[in-house]
């Protein structure tokens, strides 16, 4: 899923950075994800252990949904970027 979603946010990236003002804010698109991505993979596994994994997932999921969707329905850039730390924050539970 990881994977999907770097390589589908990557293609966009030319039409994302044309809806923006600042064209080079646009790289923090991937940033935000990465970053927080990376930071979710180290923070989420005592959580699972506690929660329960599928619980942990389906909340994942929603979590990451409910973030693509806000991705869609916002127009500002720093919008954008918070949504995607969102998904990166919700990606490793899924």
């Amino acid at each position: 899923m990881s994977c999907l979603d770097s390589s589908i946010a990557n293609i966009a990236l030319p039409s994302i950075g044309a809806r923006l003002i600042n064209k080079a804010a646009s790289i923090w698109v991937i940033n935000a994800y990465q970053i927080s991505d990376s930071r979710g993979v180290l923070r989420w596994p005592p959580w699972v252990r506690l929660s329960g994994y599928r619980r942990v997932s389906q909340c994942g999921m929603v979590v990451f949904t409910l973030a693509s969707l806000g991705l869609r329905l916002l127009q500002f850039a720093a919008h954008t970027d918070i949504a995607r730390v969102i998904q990166g924050l919700a990606r490793p539970a899924s």
